[in-house]
């Protein structure tokens, strides 16, 4: 396609932080609350990207390290632009997400649109903990310690670009102490489809399996956890050495969805509210930070001890 206006770009890096090992976190953090830009959040799919009215797509870029990056039109007269960033790990998700123009008629978050003076955004937001010269723009680049987002200015000093990062950064740059990172980026299917030698009658435990994050969909279902599968995380915390008042944190499972398949998955009975409300009761997609614990009557049992809303 053919614009009249050049496509002007805010690149960064990500870092992302894996450990190996068993990992049962019993005391939850101050999980954060993921924002949006607009009506623009990053955790979208592709495929629902893909089919919203009124993108249209201007330029597709992809990186060496298997990133992609996805960038479309939404006002041709104000030159603004939205831009989603697809990972080479869980490349279904945009994992960031760029608003980038001068349509002022779409409030992003904290009372900030597009074209705002420099005084008034920072009166919104607070002062920016670093920033940079863009050359291509001749504007300055501004990033807020401990925040998710980063903005640009144009040389005129008006709002001219707002971003927001991947997940792993976030924590990282929220001080999420490094044990979280024990959660390897996995699946559901994955995972419990590398479990052999299992007992259909019989109880199953697993001590030594990594820890992992999956990205799902919350079908908005929750129960109280069946007598035989709370057996099994009991089994499981007993054999963790954790003492028994952990057990009372695992009283309840809510369903989530991955790939058309539904899983029943025990929850801290601190997260469970906070799932409910940041998730929409399933609106959002989330990154859950699971142990599987076992296996009983051919289901597999797992605990989720925190969860990010995309």
């Amino acid at each position: 396609m053919k614009s009249i206006f050049t496509l002007k770009i805010i690149t960064g890096s990500v870092l992302v932080l894996i450990f190996s090992g068993v990992f049962c976190e019993v005391v939850s953090q101050n999980h954060p609350s993921i924002s949006a830009i607009g009506e623009f959040r990053y955790g979208l799919s592709e495929s629902l990207i893909e089919d919203a009215e009124g993108l249209e797509e201007l330029q597709v870029m992809e990186l060496d390290d298997g990133t992609v990056r996805k960038f479309y039109l939404l006002d041709e007269e104000s030159e603004t632009y939205v831009g989603f960033t697809f990972p080479p790990f869980r490349n279904e998700y945009a994992h960031a997400v760029q608003l980038t123009g001068y349509d002022e008629r779409e409030e992003l978050f904290g009372g900030l649109k597009l074209g705002m003076s420099k005084g008034d955004v920072f009166e919104r937001i607070g002062s920016a903990s670093d920033s940079s010269l863009v050359e291509i723009t001749g504007g300055t680049f501004y990033s807020f310690e401990g925040k998710n987002y980063s903005i640009e200015l144009d040389s005129k000093d008006r709002l001219y670009s707002v971003s927001f990062h991947g997940i792993d950064s976030y924590l990282i740059e929220q001080g999420w102490p490094r044990s979280w990172f024990r959660y390897e980026i996995d699946t559901i299917q994955n995972v419990t489809s590398s479990i052999t030698n299992t007992s259909d009658s019989d109880p199953t435990i697993l001590v030594n399996n990594q820890p992992f994050r999956p990205r799902v969909e919350f079908t908005g279902r929750v129960r109280e956890v069946p007598e035989k599968r709370k057996d099994v995380i009991d089994l499981w915390l007993t054999q963790l050495g954790q003492p028994e008042e952990v057990q009372r944190l695992f009283l309840n499972e809510f369903e989530v969805r991955e790939n058309g398949v539904e899983y029943w998955v025990a929850i801290q009975k601190s997260l469970l509210q906070p799932l409910l409300e940041e998730t929409g009761e399933g609106l959002y997609p989330v990154d859950l930070f699971l142990n599987i614990v076992g296996q009983r009557d051919g289901e597999s049992v797992f605990v989720c001890n925190e969860f990010v809303v995309l």
